[in-house]
């Protein structure tokens, strides 16, 4: 019986986080590992599951335990390769798929993580070769076809990313992954209310996924052609890890002391004090930016619907 309540639990669980539904996962991961607590796959799978919720340490926590209960395990390798790459680290992620591939030679979890690495370093070439790689070995699979649409759109090209996508959708209609990416096509075609109609179409499929909610965000300050550009600063903190954040701010950090440090040197003074001035209002605004965006798309997120016209 702790069997059977263990396997529908988990499917579950798989199946929210296939539909993007991560919280409802959660839930389900639990009722798993309560009836079964040793289990490597479940334990890897949630930790999957966290690090598309950005939460990182746990992921991190997550695969560790799969991988100390089956050192063995692939899928305890690609979560920590996810985790990985959730927290910055590009490297570990990348490390990761290399030793998936001496696992499991002719598996495709491997391609899909470096996939989603080439897609995180926005990595145009890699990914469609990433991308090619998985389509060889699976010629059906929508995801393959959903990143080769991505890094047509990431070189601009546009119709070509919409024509790929298009064919994903034909091929599952209901993925929400193939409406984020006819998203991104339309938004490298400068179509920003499609983009947006197609981001809070994924969002209505998949509410947490915070790709599709930074293509509303985007598409919805291209629209805003008077106040867009306040917000690209906001925009930019949201796509990137708290790693990046911290390096951008430690840099900024040591020029502006170091800045501060010459003019103190060579007295000049009106300088020193326009540049302290100008920091602070610098600081003030990005923050100011900040608020207001979410504001603005905690607004957009409530007209989240389906829309399947375009």
């Amino acid at each position: 019986m702790t069997s059977d309540l263990f396997d529908a639990a988990l499917q579950a669980a798989e199946d929210a986080m296939r539909r993007g539904s991560h919280h409802t996962a959660l839930r389900h991961f639990e009722d798993a590992l309560t009836a079964n607590p040793e289990s490597a796959e479940a334990h890897a799978l949630l930790s999957v599951c966290l690090s598309r919720m950005n939460r990182r340490f746990g992921a991190v926590e997550e695969a560790e335990r799969a991988l100390r209960i089956d050192p063995e395990l692939p899928l305890g390798h690609i979560a920590l390769g996810y985790a990985a790459l959730a927290t910055g680290d590009v490297k570990g992620a990348k490390a990761a798929v290399e030793h998936v591939h001496r696992l499991e030679p002719e598996g495709v979890s491997a391609l899909t993580l470096r996939c989603d690495i080439a897609l995180a370093t926005r990595e145009q070439g890699e990914l469609k070769t990433a991308a090619l790689a998985l389509l060889a070995r699976a010629p059906e699979d929508v995801y393959a076809i959903c990143m080769l649409s991505r890094a047509a759109s990431l070189g601009g090209k546009g119709a070509e990313a919409e024509r790929l996508a298009r064919e994903a959708l034909r091929i599952a209609p209901d993925d929400a992954t193939a409406h984020e990416m006819i998203g991104w096509a339309f938004f490298a075609q400068r179509k920003y209310r499609q983009a947006k109609e197609a981001a809070l179409s994924a969002l209505s499929m998949a509410p947490d996924n915070e790709t599709a909610f930074m293509l509303m965000a985007a598409s919805a300050l291209r629209q805003r052609w008077l106040t867009g550009w306040m917000f690209s600063f906001a925009l930019w903190v949201m796509q990137n890890s708290e790693r990046t954040f911290m390096t951008a701010v430690i840099i900024f950090n040591a020029v502006l002391m170091l800045t501060g440090d010459l003019l103190w040197h060579y007295e000049q003074t009106p300088w020193l004090e326009a540049l302290n001035y100008g920091s602070w209002a610098l600081a003030i605004i990005a923050l100011g930016s900040f608020v207001i965006l979410s504001r603005i798309l905690a607004h957009e997120a409530r007209n989240v619907r389906l829309v399947q016209d375009y």
